[in-house]
């Protein structure tokens, strides 16, 4: 667990399932990464931002095709 300055304050943080690129999930969905990027734009695709890399977890890809299910 990391140091925090204050020996009181205990720091969690909590783990996402593992973190995919654009490129990755475009992949897996079989589509463009501009497909992705607009998924992401429009907020279906809910995302990680760390500094100017976007990540998408397994499990918030998992939610979005589950939202998006028609039978």
């Amino acid at each position: 667990m990391p140091q925090s300055p204050n020996p009181n304050l205990h720091l969690h943080i909590a783990v996402p399932s593992p973190l995919l690129t654009v490129a990755q999930t475009a992949e897996r969905l079989k589509l463009s990464p501009r497909s992705i990027r607009r998924l992401i734009e429009t907020g279906a695709l809910t995302v990680h931002r760390l500094g100017r890399a976007v990540r998408i977890a397994e499990t918030d890809l998992a939610q979005f095709l589950k939202n998006n299910r028609y039978v």
